[in-house]
């Protein structure tokens, strides 16, 4: 399969063998924005597609820094970020609290600078920091544990001092390597550590993430194993337009709050039969690399495939914002003579399309004289000057490359002489002198209209026509004397002949060779047939029509009677030699006229079946339904906020609440899941009923959230501590976007409490 791609992101294929011993083709699009608030943006280098992990440093015993691409399938969508985080206005400080949140995921994270504990017991710090580094190698663990490059609290330097991490979760008070902490980051994780290997079951020690297409995949793989983010960073979806928040985590904005552009690629495979299938894709990475402010996002989909070797095209182009699906414009090739050389076993067959917007050549590679192109769909391109300039094809020089997938040949064809009247078509051509090649010479296309003929300068001589200057068979002339030689590779078209007359080649009269015979001088002598021309393996031509039948026999002047009827040999001028011009596939030659027809095309694949049943959950007694009578989704919100204020006291509220704590997160995996559903149609009823709910318990539980206190929350957003503000007031670190959303709804329906927050404000960046 060959890939033609509309539009600037990066596109990647790759066969393999699904689990169930089907043939499939993954198809891998990847877009790179640049983060910039308010809506980000394509950015002018994109990034590639990763074949395999790539690691810090280039080493395999590092951390990884930006994850393989090509892989089967995910489970959800992983969400990962690498880079640095950076202190508010590049101004030093002790410790930066950074956050991300998309999606259902709202995580933070504390960077400290350089900390020791000193053999006394002391806790001594570094200097400052504007910038630290987010790498796994910062946080705690080391071999043995969740995060095997990490730093171990039980090992000491030359001088007995005991280096403590530089990442940790937020609001840990540390004074030393005896309060231990978990290992937390936000980076991807390795294939061979123990949270990703053991998702491998019994496969673990025996599948290679690095071989995987190279087998079939097991029966039974758990399609998670492919997930590269940390659990809390794994959501169902990325939406093309999906919401990002980052503090600390951007060189230029303390609190950095953006959108995708809300573009996503189409792709269609075209088969060799002629079939269009889309492909449907999936969303299902987002990477994140703040020290160069930029994020990328990966689609992924598969198609079934008769053989790995299948011939087409996968046909890649883009919607949304500022782009028009450019479908329409295609002009696709015929595809029904493409076959697979016997020297090409990977099936890479050249093919071209391209979205014509002017009078480009059409099927079959001749300008149209009846109808004009079908127009181009209307839409801008952005990046592109021009669309014909900047579609990309596998197998192209460049922009500039003839629209034909051979090279131009060494020897040209001649022109027409000109002013010169056109003779009848048994008149020979005289010597041709040399002219540029063009693709409507092509002697297996049939023109629109017969080309003007040069007159002959040989008036007693008998010759024929080339099959693409009459478009079928000739008669033959009266028998002559004629040099009979095997065919060979000069015995090809497009060029001018030298002096001298011969035989042309067969396909480009257009008939198979037939026997000849030699000179016959009174009385003629019989000559024995020649052994028949055995076609060889190869591509016909695309557009090739089928052999003519060959002339009938021709009676020669003297009666003779021959054993069996032997056609005469076509007189020509002289002999000529012609130079091989480059054609898709092996070498044309003589013989390849003889094929009547294609190879069958195979059967169309069956269609793949789900992504893997390992992704299915085993089947288990349906669970009792859910009172959501009793508890409706205010409720549950009420819950949520209670236990996200008070953690330690989550077996009592529950208890309150007649609830286990299975039943609980049932219920609020509903209410997330139904509030999912309806923000996919456009509608935030139930949402909104959720964030009244959830910070009308904490303003019961602490006290109304006064505009002051609001004002020293957005205001602590921007300059990089809201974490640390939160916990001052009272309030849970995942309440902020709550808290925020309820304000805004609040400030809509009063409109004196909004000019009432915007003065506390005010009055809070002043300070």
């Amino acid at each position: 399969m060959d890939i033609v791609s509309y539009c600037p992101l990066r596109v990647a294929a790759r066969p393999f063998v699904t689990a169930e011993r089907r043939h499939a083709l993954l198809v891998v699009c990847k877009a790179t924005y640049l983060l910039t608030p308010g809506a980000s943006v394509l950015h002018e280098s994109q990034e590639d597609v990763n074949e395999e992990d790539n690691f810090w440093d280039d080493d395999p015993r590092r951390s990884v820094y930006s994850p393989g691409d090509l892989v089967p399938h995910k489970r959800g969508a992983d969400v990962v970020l690498v880079g640095h985080a950076f202190a508010p206005n590049d101004v030093p400080v002790r410790s930066i609290l950074t956050r991300l949140c998309v999606g259902e995921i709202d995580k933070a994270i504390e960077v400290f600078g350089d900390r020791h504990v000193t053999p006394m017991g002391e806790l001594r710090e570094g200097p400052r920091v504007t910038r630290v580094r987010l790498r796994y190698e910062r946080a705690a663990g080391g071999p043995g544990t969740t995060n095997p490059v990490g730093m171990r609290l039980d090992q000491t330097d030359t001088f007995g001092a005991i280096k403590l991490p530089n990442v940790q979760p937020p609001g840990r008070h540390v004074t030393g390597p005896a309060d231990l902490m978990e290992p937390i980051g936000y980076g991807p994780i390795a294939a061979t550590w123990p949270a990703r290997e053991a998702r491998l079951g019994p496969f673990a020690g025996r599948f290679s993430l690095a071989h995987w297409h190279e087998a079939p995949l097991p029966e039974g793989l758990d399609p998670l194993f492919f997930n590269v983010a940390p659990p809390d960073q794994e959501i169902p979806e990325i939406r093309p337009d999906e919401r990002i928040v980052l503090e600390g985590l951007h060189p230029e904005h303390a609190r950095l709050v953006t959108n995708l552009p809300g573009l996503r690629p189409e792709v269609v495979m075209e088969r060799a039969s002629g079939r269009r299938e889309a492909i449907a894709l999936t969303a299902d990475t987002l990477w994140f690399d703040t020290t160069r402010g930029i994020c990328t996002l990966v689609w992924r989909g598969r198609a079934a495939l008769v053989h790995p070797a299948e011939a087409g095209r996968v046909v890649v182009t883009m919607v949304g914002p500022g782009w028009a699906s450019a479908r329409a414009a295609l002009v696709s090739p015929d595809l029904h003579a493409i076959a697979i050389a016997p020297d090409d076993p990977d099936g890479s067959v050249t093919t071209v399309g391209y979205a014509p917007s002017g009078p480009h050549p059409i099927m079959p590679f001749m300008t149209s004289t009846a109808s004009a192109p079908p127009p181009r769909e209307s839409g801008v391109f952005p990046m592109a000057p021009d669309f014909d300039e900047e579609v990309t094809f596998v197998g192209l020089d460049g922009p500039g490359a003839d629209p034909l997938p051979f090279a131009r040949p060494k020897t040209q064809a001649p022109p027409p002489a000109p002013g010169a009247p056109a003779l009848l078509p048994f008149a020979p051509p005289p010597p041709p002198p040399p002219m540029p090649f063009q693709a409507r010479d092509l002697p297996f296309l049939s023109p629109l209209a017969p080309p003007p003929v040069p007159p002959s300068p040989h008036p007693h001589g008998g010759g024929l026509r080339s099959a693409h200057e009459v478009g079928l068979p000739l008669p033959p002339t009266p028998p002559e004397p004629a040099r009979v030689r095997p065919p060979s590779r000069h015995d090809l078209p497009f060029v001018a002949p030298p002096q001298g007359g011969g035989l042309r080649s067969a396909h480009e009269v257009g008939v198979p060779l037939p026997p000849t015979a030699p000179a016959a001088p009174p009385p003629p002598v019989q000559t024995p047939t020649p052994p028949p021309i055995v076609p060889r393996l190869g591509i016909a031509p695309l557009g090739a029509p089928p052999p003519f039948a060959p002339p009938a026999p021709v009676t020669p002047p003297a009666p003779v009677a021959p054993p069996a009827p032997v056609p005469a040999p076509v007189a020509l001028d002289d002999p000529e030699t012609v130079d091989a011009p480059a054609m898709i596939g092996p070498l044309a030659t003589a013989e390849m006229a003889a094929r009547v027809a294609p190879p069958p095309l195979p059967p169309p694949p069956e269609p793949l079946p789900p992504d893997s049943p390992a992704a299915e959950a085993p089947k288990t007694p349906p669970a009792p339904a859910l009172p959501l009578d009793d508890y409706p989704i205010e409720r549950c919100a009420k819950i949520t906020a209670s236990i996200a204020r008070r953690r330690d006291e989550r077996a009592e509220i529950l208890e309150a609440e007649e609830l286990d704590l299975a039943r609980y997160t049932d219920l609020e995996r509903h209410w997330a899941d139904a509030i999912r559903a309806e923000s996919e149609r456009g509608k935030t009823r139930l949402l909104k009923a959720f964030d009244a709910a959830y910070v009308a318990r904490l303003e019961e539980e602490r006290g109304p959230i006064t505009p002051a206190e609001y004002a020293r929350l957005v205001v602590a957003g921007e300059r990089g501590h809201a974490e640390r503000t939160l916990a001052e007031l009272g309030l849970p670190r995942a309440s902020m976007l709550r808290i925020e959303r309820e304000m805004l709804a609040r400030t809509s329906a009063d409109p004196s409490l909004g000019e009432r927050l915007r003065h506390a404000i005010e009055a809070e960046r002043a300070d």
